[in-house]
């Protein structure tokens, strides 16, 4: 049995294309305030996340093998989608002015003769403790700005499970992957409008 603790701090700094997408010359700036000659006031800025770790890992000679992993990250300014995409479909980015994401992580492995079975399964619970969205009038001319309090971020279902089932004889192996993914929202309003149903996939 082997256990750990992990203790974390990082920050992450916007990309240019979080900026500007400089390969699309129609793309407008995601600045505040933006002009022919200079641009201010970007509306993504740097991150900064404190992380917790701390899980358990089980091994049963070569046949089982399990994982255990619990995590809390807290975020400031978390760069987030905000769920809508440029001209050429690339996503737009955003900050959380303030969030936490925290869950468990369960692995599990077993090997047999010719069989090899393996799992996952991760359950979390993700939330925008603020974050704040610019609603523009039909012709942008004007504009609002909205305060959201604990919703879910975009595209951060809260299940997701794996499971796989391989069998190898002779010179050939046979293999069979089920995947599960949790209903997930588009935006960060959680509208009902624009939640996406879960889904399944299962490959051979």
């Amino acid at each position: 049995k082997r256990q750990y603790i992990n203790l974390a701090m990082a920050s992450r700094e916007p990309t240019d294309n979080d900026y500007f997408d400089a390969g699309n010359p129609n793309a407008i700036p995601n600045f505040n305030t933006v002009a022919l000659t200079q641009s201010s006031d970007p509306r993504v800025s740097t991150e900064t996340m404190f992380n917790l770790e701390t899980g358990v890992r089980w091994d049963y000679d070569d046949f089982l093998r399990t994982d255990v992993n619990f995590y809390y990250m807290a975020f400031d300014n978390e760069i987030i989608s905000n769920g809508t995409v440029d001209d050429v479909g690339n996503p737009i980015f955003t900050n959380a002015t303030s969030s936490y994401r925290t869950g468990i992580e369960l692995e599990a492995s077993i090997r047999t003769e010719g069989f090899d079975i393996y799992g996952t399964l991760a359950m979390s619970q993700n939330r925008l403790s603020e974050y704040r969205e610019q609603v523009f009038s039909p012709d942008y001319s004007n504009s609002v700005w909205l305060t959201y309090k604990d919703v879910q971020p975009a595209f951060a279902p809260e299940f997701l499970a794996n499971l796989g089932i391989a069998y190898t004889f002779n010179i050939a192996t046979v293999t069979y992957n089920l995947k599960y993914v949790g209903e997930q929202y588009l935006d960060n309003t959680e509208n009902p409008g624009l939640l996406a149903d879960a889904y399944q996939v299962q490959d051979i």
